[in-house]
């Protein structure tokens, strides 16, 4: 079972190498504590899907990510967090969906505000960062599962940058493959009791 509540006040999320920290957080803005970016690259984590039920991944308008932080400003070490973003719909062919759980479109001051959340299960972070998103196809929320030491870079990116193809499989992709698909049917639930309070509302 996962809890989640609205970040009250300012909320620091650092760095796992060094504990300084990352990212400022308040209900409705996010501030990277250094300036510049906290996340440089990503991909879609491809193993998630194969290890889920038919009906675990109906509906299917979900996209799995590595995340990837190239470097701490404080000490340099590099991190990474597994993410899933959820919609309550599936995906569709004019990939109107897939902008939203891809971030690929502009959306309106305040339409995103910052949770954490914390789970009873083991195996799984102490607490991690959920944003939340009012969609015309529901609610959205994007969890940030945790960030984690990435001991060396190249095991998570190539050539062409974070990549899931064309790499020898890491500990850290099937560690935040693992993570995700454990986490499943927690996350699943959040976000199905999320939109129908808001269909209650």
């Amino acid at each position: 079972m996962i809890e989640a509540r609205k970040i009250e006040g300012t909320h620091l999320i650092k760095c796992p190498s060094c504990n300084q920290p990352l990212l400022e957080l308040t209900s409705d803005t996010l501030k990277v504590a250094a300036g510049g970016c906290w996340i440089d690259d990503g991909d879609t984590i491809q193993s998630v899907t194969k290890h889920l039920t038919d009906e675990q991944a109906n509906p299917n308008a979900f996209w799995p990510m590595l995340d990837v932080g190239n470097g701490c400003t404080h000490c340099g070490e590099s991190y990474f967090t597994p993410r899933l973003a959820m919609l309550p719909c599936n995906l569709d062919t004019e990939f109107l969906v897939q902008d939203y759980l891809l971030e690929n479109i502009s959306l309106p001051e305040g339409a995103i505000t910052f949770w954490l959340c914390t789970s009873s299960q083991a195996e799984t972070p102490h607490d991690w960062l959920m944003t939340v998103t009012k969609t015309p196809f529901g609610v959205m929320h994007d969890h940030y599962l945790g960030i984690y030491h990435l001991q060396d870079l190249s095991e998570v990116s190539g050539k062409y940058g974070v990549s899931s193809c064309g790499l020898k499989e890491s500990d850290s992709w099937t560690f935040a493959s693992e993570l995700i698909v454990r986490m499943w049917d927690d996350l699943r639930a959040l976000n199905v009791h999320a939109n129908r309070e808001i269909r209650l509302a």
